[in-house]
């Protein structure tokens, strides 16, 4: 007579086959070691968004897909030089009242730089002849020095309208410190010289 073999009970909730008892401890130590990380970032994240003197700099160089850009760029034409100054709140002082009354073109855009904190970049506007590709004229008054890695502002400037009839449009550059390699460019639309408009399509230099 064959005796049934009695099966032994496992408590509730162990397994047949035990685990290492080490295996166990380092699962927890992992997981705490993973809550640490998170905390310790979080903290680190807050730091820099309050306090974003402490992020580590790139040494004034910008990362690839975070070159400076210039857009926007607008001009409107009719604008005399004093009434420009006068929208903007800049005092005429120096001026005679002739170059006060030059008819011209008011000119904005936007600007937005990025890791030249501390370097003096020259920024050039050139008024160009549509058709011909020469410049009529060209201004190099502003130098903008950010004092933070990322700067966006918008920039205005009034430039005085060719005598002629015919089609032009402005171009803005931003150069590098040196002041010989740009570093990024936007032009306006066409717009006509103080006798009139002769439609040429500004061309997509920049």
């Amino acid at each position: 007579m064959t005796t049934p073999k009695t099966r032994r009970r496992l408590p509730r909730g162990s397994s047949a086959v035990d685990a290492p008892a080490g295996d166990g401890r380092t699962m927890r130590l992992a997981k705490q070691a993973g809550v640490i990380v998170g905390l310790v970032s979080g903290v680190v994240g807050l730091l820099f968004l309050f306090f974003p003197g402490l992020r580590p700099s790139t040494g004034g160089v910008p990362a690839a897909d975070q070159l400076p850009m210039i857009s926007a760029v607008t001009a409107n034409p009719g604008v005399t030089q004093g009434a420009f100054l006068a929208s903007h709140d800049r005092k005429p002082t120096g001026f005679t009242k002739a170059q006060l009354a030059v008819v011209g073109s008011s000119i904005s855009a936007q600007l937005q730089i990025f890791g030249y904190k501390g370097k003096h970049l020259p920024l050039e506007d050139q008024v160009i002849d549509a058709k011909t590709q020469q410049p009529v004229a060209t201004g190099r008054q502003f130098v903008i020095t950010p004092d933070v890695d990322k700067v966006s502002r918008p920039w205005w400037e009034w430039v005085p309208l060719p005598a002629g009839r015919g089609s032009y449009y402005v171009e803005v550059k931003l150069f590098d410190e040196r002041g010989v390699a740009a570093i990024a460019c936007a032009a306006s639309e066409s717009f006509g010289g103080l006798r009139g408009f002769t439609h040429v399509a500004a061309p997509k230099n920049c």
